[in-house]
Order: C-alpha cells, then sequence, then structure tokens
C-alpha cells in the first residue's frame, strides 16, 4: 500500500479582530485571537510514483470547489514540489464541510493541513515554524493552522503566538444563506483612532468572566460588513436574544457565531434561531487545541451539527 494519511482541517473563529494602518503590500497591519473549533474539513492523501496532483472532491461535499489550478490545496503541495524538488505526486480527496467565503478560514485550514500531509509522506521534515513561513506564502491565516489551536495573531495575520489555554464556551455558529468576499468587506472597512487590545479578553477568557469576555471581544469588519449585507445585522439583532455570553462576526463573514454558558442552554438557542429563520445553517461547536485533529481520539468524529431546520 503506498503512503497515505487521512486528516482533519478545523475551521476557526475570531474572538477579537482589530485593524490597523494599511501596509505598502495592500494588506492592513491587524490583530486578531483565533481559535480552532471541531467543524472540519477531511483530506485523504495518497502518495502518487509520478509528479502529478490530483485533487477530488468527497461524497457529500458542502459546496463547489475552486477549479483545481486555484485551489490553494493544490498551489501548497506544488509550492513544497517546487521548492524542495519533490519527484512524487498526490492524491487528494476533499470533503467539505466548512462553508466557504464564511470568515471560517476553511481553504487557508485545507492548505495548512496539505502542507502538513505532505512534509511527512514526501520525508521533507520540515519544523512548524518553517511550515508556517511557507503558509505565509499562501495566505495570511494559513501560518495560524499550521499551529492549530488557539492564538494571537498579528502582522497581516501571518505573525503566530500559540496560547496554551484552551476556551471552555460552547459555540453556535450560524451560516446565512450568503458569502461574503473579503476583499469587498475591507473596502468598507475604517481604522480606529485608538485601537484596541487583545489582553483584557485573553485575561477574561482564562478567568471565565462573562462580564469581561463581553466587553473584550471585538471585531472591527463587522460595520463593514453590515455595509455588504443585511444579513449581519439581522443575525446580531437574533443573537442579543439567545442569552449567550457574547457574539459577534466571525472575520469578514458571513458566519455569525455566540458563545453560550452550556451546552443545553446553546441547544436550546438553536431551535429558537431556527424558528426565526430557518433558512440558517447552524453549527455547534467547541474548541480544540493544537494536535487535537491530529489525534486517533479525534479523527473521524463527527463533529456535533445542528443544520438547516435539524435541531436533533
Amino acid at each position: 500500500m503506498k503512503p497515505h494519511l487521512e486528516l482533519l482541517a478545523p475551521a476557526k473563529i475570531n474572538l477579537f479582530l482589530e485593524l490597523d494602518s494599511k501596509r505598502p503590500d495592500g494588506f492592513h497591519e491587524l490583530e486578531t485571537v483565533m481559535v480552532c473549533v471541531n467543524l472540519c474539513d477531511r483530506l485523504n492523501f495518497v502518495v502518487r510514483d509520478d509528479h502529478e496532483i490530483h485533487l477530488s472532491v468527497g461524497e457529500g461535499s458542502l459546496g463547489v470547489l475552486p477549479p483545481v489550478n486555484d485551489n490553494l490545496v493544490t498551489k501548497a503541495l506544488r509550492l513544497l514540489q517546487q521548492r524542495y524538488s519533490v519527484s512524487q505526486g498526490m492524491n487528494v480527496c476533499l470533503t467539505k464541510r466548512i462553508p466557504s467565503q464564511a470568515g471560517l478560514g476553511g481553504a487557508s485550514s485545507d492548505a495548512a493541513t496539505a502542507l502538513a500531509a505532505a512534509n511527512k509522506l514526501w520525508g521533507i521534515c520540515l519544523p512548524l515554524d518553517e511550515l508556517a513561513k511557507i503558509g505565509a506564502e499562501l495566505g495570511s491565516d494559513v501560518p495560524f493552522f499550521i499551529y492549530g489551536g488557539t492564538a494571537r495573531c498579528t502582522g497581516r495575520g501571518e505573525k503566530v503566538n500559540p496560547i496554551e489555554s484552551l476556551m471552555s464556551y460552547p459555540v453556535l455558529i450560524a451560516k446565512p444563506p450568503v458569502g461574503l468576499s473579503t476583499p469587498e468587506v475591507f473596502q468598507y472597512c475604517e481604522i480606529p483612532e485608538s485601537k484596541s487590545s487583545s489582553e483584557p479578553l485573553l485575561s477574561a477568557i482564562l478567568r471565565r468572566n462573562n462580564g469581561a469576555v463581553r466587553r473584550g471581544m471585538l471585531n472591527r469588519l463587522q460595520p463593514a460588513a453590515n455595509k455588504v449585507t443585511e444579513w449581519i445585522q439581522k443575525l446580531s439583532y437574533l443573537f442579543e436574544r439567545l442569552g449567550c455570553v457574547s457574539h459577534q462576526l466571525s472575520g469578514s463573514g458571513s458566519c455569525y457565531f455566540g458563545l453560550f454558558h452550556n451546552w443545553n442552554l446553546l441547544r436550546s438557542a438553536a431551535g429558537r434561531l431556527l424558528q426565526r429563520s430557518p433558512n440558517l445553517a447552524l453549527y455547534s461547536c467547541q474548541a480544540i487545541g493544537p494536535l487535537a485533529q491530529n489525534c486517533p481520539g479525534f479523527l473521524g468524529k463527527a463533529m456535533p451539527a445542528i443544520e438547516h431546520g435539524d435541531s436533533s
């Protein structure tokens, strides 16, 4: 049997996202706190004897993938091939569960997972920091997913400072029937005169101080996303009435999430949310650590999900 791996690529949520000045490369300086959650894509990798990269879509995948040459998984594998003169290729089967244009980082997570898999299967054996540098060439969020878990990220998002503590709040993610383009949302963003810091939020999460968590959470892109679609304001209104600890947009959207005191409250809130807006896709999640997606006990587990009216 040829060398192979099956890995899960987790989604992320942004508990904090502050913007600073625009950089010469067109990106913004930012500070963000990202958390991996157990809403995951599944990727199967099998080494080929030739140099070809073949990407296929798994049964039951969500949505439509970009063309093969534009997919970040393909780009990641070809980048490693070229840089390290790898003579082998790869068959990849990608089963999408993370919605696209949702602010959950699915494409970046898939790319990071592809880099990690090829690094092992092709025998390149780069350390994480070197793999993260390569990931930064593919996208700002890719280095975060190389490390996984929870991290405070700066620069354009590529400078990753892992955080050991694991957020204990259950998370309810709502995906409206629209996606949002990150460049379009950034067109409407405004840089604050006074920049906020993530430190109070990180301290509040450690102490599980609900009031301080609510005060500390921030997404500077949410007002911009409000200008692109009315769904963000609608979801903010609905989540405010669900009794959650706090709620906000993830990344540039369109997914919106709330943190809850416990799972019973989350399940009750999910049912109420679907009664008010049955065309939402809902996902109940929990934070996962940096190695969880590669542990035998986690691999293969279905994430707890409430989708398209199924609140059981």
